[in-house]
């Protein structure tokens, strides 16, 4: 981006060396720095919010593998020692406090999981606009490359051009002479070539 965009100045300070008719491109390379800058912002945040989603899936992959085993031991310990004695292979249940709070804080992180794919979702649309302004104004540039090129290439055609008129010597024409004091009056002008 920083290569791009040191182009983009070293263009436009040649461009404004240039003619003023390449006003309108200044303008457009402008524009493309600004969407190409915009466009590297958006991708940084793309990558921080999918890197966060990623941990965040992470952790509630790990959280539901850990959860049961450590919250069952946390369901022990907070009923005291109070043991239950329960035949060998018997299927033992779980305290529903325990799997209240295991459902309660899956939910809340599947929630969160849901609320940041939204908003990858949403910097993907960004950045896909971003890249269509950036593909315009990339066009957007060529052209304009092309035509410094063209106007670098044929001097000939802004060389200034020397135009004259040719009057017949006393020539007679009707001037209108404004007045706001007095009427509308016209005069025979008399105007003599000089050479």
């Amino acid at each position: 981006i920083e290569s791009v965009s040191t182009k983009f100045t070293i263009l436009n300070t040649n461009l404004l060396s240039s003619q003023p008719l390449l006003c309108p491109l200044l303008i457009s390379l402008s524009q493309l720095q600004q969407a190409v800058e915009e466009k590297g912002r958006v991708s940084a945040q793309l990558r921080a919010v999918s890197q966060t989603l990623r941990d965040t899936q992470n952790r509630c992959y790990w959280l539901e593998n850990q959860a049961p085993p450590n919250q069952h031991h946390k369901g022990l310990a907070k009923q005291g020692t109070v043991s239950v004695e329960v035949a060998p292979g018997a299927p033992q249940e779980r305290n529903s406090a325990v799997v209240d709070m295991e459902t309660l804080e899956a939910g809340e992180l599947r929630t969160r999981l849901v609320e940041v794919e939204q908003s990858v979702v949403q910097l993907s649309e960004s950045l896909a606009e971003e890249r269509t302004r950036r593909e315009a104004a990339e066009e957007a540039l060529g052209l304009a490359e092309d035509r410094a090129k063209s106007v670098d290439s044929s001097p000939s055609r802004m060389t200034q051009r020397d135009f004259s008129i040719q009057l017949d010597t006393e020539e007679e024409w009707e001037a209108l002479i404004l007045n706001p004091n007095e009427h509308l009056v016209t005069r025979k002008v008399s105007v003599t070539h000089i050479p």
